[in-house]
């Protein structure tokens, strides 16, 4: 008997799923960049940079390093893979470290699906090979 959690869950991880095979195998290889946004709508680049790095990153009742957190447990929480590569490099220049991240994916696969957790893992390898970083738990 198929219960409405279990039609959720099959919803959620099927959303996951979706948005991880819309990136390829490297996640994160074909996300939109910065650069990519620009060159496409650039109008659209100048406003997200000027609110999100000039507004949103700088108000003082959040650190960078708690935003950072909040925002990669979005971002998993919600399948969003484009926008993992970049929130990752600013967790990790704030401080979040590699067990950190771990530690939030391994949390939030309860809560969020175990899809959701596997596509940030996807998403997030990349960045970690580019940094030769190894995550301890």
């Amino acid at each position: 008997m198929r219960t409405r959690f279990g039609k959720f869950y099959a919803a959620a991880t099927t959303g996951a799923a979706l948005s991880i095979a819309a990136f390829g195998s490297q996640a994160g290889e074909t996300a939109m960049n910065s650069k990519y946004i620009e060159s496409v709508a650039p109008l659209y680049a100048t406003n997200q940079s000027q609110w999100l790095d000039n507004d949103l990153w700088q108000r003082e009742a959040l650190s960078s390093r708690d935003r950072s957190i909040v925002t990669l447990s979005a971002l998993i929480a919600r399948g969003q893979l484009h926008a993992m590569p970049e929130i990752l490099e600013k967790a990790l220049a704030s401080d979040v470290t590699p067990e950190e991240i771990a530690e939030i994916i391994n949390h939030l696969a309860f809560y969020t699906g175990f899809a959701n957790a596997r596509a940030a893992i996807a998403a997030i390898g990349p960045v970690y090979e580019a940094h030769d970083i190894k995550a301890k738990q």
